[in-house]
C-alpha cells in the first residue's frame, strides 16, 4: 500500500510524537483494509493485516518514547480514535494503553 510506505517514511528516525501518531493510525487503518480485501487469498489477507497492525503499534511505541503520550488529551486520543479501532482488541496495544497511563492512575 503506497499510503502505508508514505507513512512509513514521514515517521522515520527523529520524527515528531504527533507524525508518529498519525502514521500509526495510517497502519491501523491499512490493517483493516486488507482484512476486508476480497482480492487477496485468505491467508495473504490476514498476515499483511498483522503486519500492519504490529507496525501501527511499534509507531505508537515510538510516539510514547518521544513523550507523546505525556499531554492527557494524546492519551484520550489513544484511547477513542477511531482510526485506531482496529487494535483495541490486541494484547500489545492494551499493553501501551497501559504503559502511557500517569503512575496515578494505573
Amino acid at each position: 500500500m503506497r499510503t502505508s510506505d508514505s507513512a512509513n517514511e514521514l515517521a522515520g528516525s527523529g520524527a515528531a510524537g504527533d507524525i508518529l501518531y498519525h502514521a500509526a493510525a495510517v497502519h491501523a487503518l491499512a490493517s483493516t483494509i486488507v482484512r476486508d480485501d476480497g482480492n487477496l487469498p485468505p491467508a495473504d489477507r490476514d498476515q499483511q493485516a498483522e503486519r500492519y497492525a504490529l507496525r501501527a503499534v511499534e509507531l505508537l511505541r515510538s510516539a510514547h518514547a518521544a513523550k507523546y503520550f505525556a499531554d492527557a488529551e494524546h492519551v484520550n486520543s489513544l484511547k477513542s480514535d477511531p482510526d485506531l479501532g482496529p487494535l483495541r482488541q490486541r494484547a500489545d496495544f492494551k499493553k501501551l494503553l497501559t504503559d502511557v497511563q500517569p503512575s496515578g492512575s494505573k
